[in-house]
């Protein structure tokens, strides 16, 4: 045949190559050598977000392009909607679901059995509802304060001491600022 489909078989027979950390170990060390020369390629590595495309192995799984309307849980977005609430209410409208994924194509669903067209429009639509999504985001968690370390009590008091103590976790100074603020910034709400 003609190049291109020698070509094209070649690619086909090629075995795929799983990378292993001392295959890696080499391209490790460059790297490290280019971002000490380098400081802006440390900036550009620093802002590199990795994503991986998946493609679909499982015999009953199904690709739903959409982006769910809520914020899911992460440690970018703390406050959003866990993955794990939202399989559980999925699995309420198909009993079958086994796995739910967000990648940058969509959702991806694994079933154990082939869905039937009523579980799966009652899922999408599950997927579509913002209200019911909304409804899955755990309330706010407020952590005590480590032993010694005080938050405010009272509108008139100072700033508490876990603000200045330089041990304090982000969690703590966070939570003790929240707490602080909540008494001296935010005001009442009206009635």
């Amino acid at each position: 045949g003609t190049e291109e489909e020698h070509v094209t078989q070649e690619v086909r027979e090629m075995p795929r190559r799983t990378f292993k950390p001392k295959d890696l170990a080499p391209l490790r060390r460059i790297t490290e050598q280019v971002l000490e020369k380098e400081p802006d390629a440390a900036v550009v590595v620093s802002a590199a977000a990795p994503f991986k495309r998946r493609i679909p192995k499982a015999p009953h799984e199904a690709r739903v392009q959409m982006k769910l309307p809520v914020d899911l849980r992460s440690k970018d977005e703390p406050q959003g909607v866990p993955l794990h609430a939202i399989a559980r209410e999925a699995r309420k409208e198909a009993p079958g679901l086994s796995g739910i994924s967000v990648t940058p194509g969509g959702v991806s669903l694994k079933f154990k059995k082939e869905p039937s067209a009523e579980e799966r429009g009652r899922i999408e639509a599950l997927l579509n509802d913002s209200n019911r999504l909304e409804g899955l985001r755990p309330p706010p968690t407020v952590r005590p304060l480590r032993p010694g370390l005080t938050g405010p009590t009272a509108p008139g008091e100072e700033i508490p001491s876990a603000l200045h103590d330089p041990e304090a976790s982000d969690t703590e100074w966070l939570g003790a600022f929240r707490q602080w603020a909540m008494t001296h910034l935010v005001p009442p709400p009206q009635e």
